[in-house]
């Protein structure tokens, strides 16, 4: 095998793991996006106004930080490079505090709103620590032309999620749920 050939194999898969993290957050930040107001006014009852509350405050913190997040990571340096450190580093996580989205509270009343809103800001921080690593990777991993493909297959990705998100969601509430949806 020549060296040609290698680095050809290696561009592939940097380009299908850039994308396939493409296609995993879309699909996370999608179905917060569009079925978790969904879920904690007609599921869990909670009024619209505590809903609104929640979303808004966790919105507003989160336009708040990713400029300090931005700032925080341009100037360190992690042992696995600039930005992909963040990313090993946030990826369980996230995972962790999206489930938690989704666990209905242990605390009655108010003790609930602050759970929610609590689980809410940690997935949101967590996933603006995993976007703000994620998006400089495109000029490390591309060149010139390479980088619309790049972008290509990272949009593509997220379409496919979006897509995955709109019609797997409610059918796995549906399962899960005993079919409640």
């Amino acid at each position: 095998m020549d060296y040609f050939e290698e680095t050809d194999r290696a561009r592939n898969r940097g380009l299908a793991a850039y994308s396939s993290a493409s296609f995993g957050y879309s699909f996370s930040a999608m179905t917060v996006s569009i079925f978790l107001m969904y879920y904690y006014t007609d599921v869990l009852e909670l009024s619209a106004l505590s809903v609104t509350v929640i979303l808004f405050v966790a919105r507003f913190f989160d336009g708040a930080v990713d400029p300090f997040i931005g700032h925080y990571m341009d100037g360190h340096t992690t042992k696995y490079g600039k930005y992909r450190g963040y990313l090993l580093y946030w990826a369980g996580p996230s995972c962790v505090f999206f489930v938690i989205l989704f666990v209905p509270s242990p605390l009655p009343g108010y003790g609930a709103l602050l759970w929610y809103m609590s689980a809410y800001l940690l997935w949101s921080f967590s996933a603006s620590m995993l976007e703000v690593s994620y998006l400089p990777l495109m000029a490390s991993i591309s060149c010139g032309g390479d980088r619309n493909l790049t972008n290509t297959l990272k949009i593509s990705a997220s379409i496919v999620a979006v897509v995955a998100t709109s019609f797997l969601t409610l059918k796995l509430v549906k399962a899960f749920g005993g079919g409640s949806a």
